[in-house]
């Protein structure tokens, strides 16, 4: 296995690629780079998931957990803000070597959102996701990421109120609870209703 290039060396191989004519010495230089990119890449994917799949919260858990395995990061938060198209994810920023990774994490919700933003995108335009297009999209997208916002909030809540009352007895109150799988899937469900009607 080759010894991977310098920042310089990659910059020089990209000038050269710019410019042509290209060469086999520099077509396996950059398949050599591209391993490694994907090597690093596949390497930052796994320590992340490690990281966070049980955490019980992004917002205020993810950095203590992604610093534990990636060192310093910078997150950018995309959850506690609020945006004209109800787009939220938490963005971290991670460096390997010269690599500089961006990773946007999200909630089981949140993904399906996302995805579903993407393609009402398709059907109405790209500037749906950016707070434009059609005003009843605007406003159904809104909407459901509002209440994946309210959902999240409150099944945190719901999470640490029954743990808090395991000592004692359970409050009559939290057994008429809707459990958090229930309005979770009920959420799920319109997703999915929304993506059979775009199809």
């Amino acid at each position: 296995m080759s010894e991977p290039l310098s920042r310089s060396q990659v910059d020089k191989l990209g000038d050269r690629l710019r410019a042509g004519p290209v060469g086999e010495d520099d077509i396996r230089l950059l398949d050599g780079f591209k391993g490694s990119v994907q090597s690093h890449t596949a390497d930052i994917a796994r320590r992340v998931e490690e990281a966070v799949p049980t955490l019980p919260d992004l917002t205020n858990y993810a950095r203590p957990a992604l610093e534990a395995v990636l060192g310093e990061v910078k997150i950018v938060d995309r959850v506690g803000e609020t945006t004209r198209d109800g787009y939220r994810a938490l963005h971290v920023i991670a460096h390997s070597g010269y690599f500089q990774y961006e990773v946007q994490l999200r909630t089981r919700l949140q993904h399906a959102w996302a995805e579903l933003s993407e393609k009402l995108a398709d059907r109405f335009g790209q500037g749906l996701k950016y707070g434009e297009g059609p005003p009843d999209q605007q406003l159904f997208l809104a909407g459901l990421s509002r209440d994946i916002a309210e959902f999240e909030v409150d099944e945190v809540n719901y999470v640490i109120g029954y743990v808090s009352d395991l000592g004692g007895d359970q409050p009559e109150s939290l057994e008429d609870l809707e459990s958090p799988e229930m309005r979770r899937e009920a959420i799920l469900n319109r997703i999915a209703d929304a993506k059979r009607f775009l199809e």
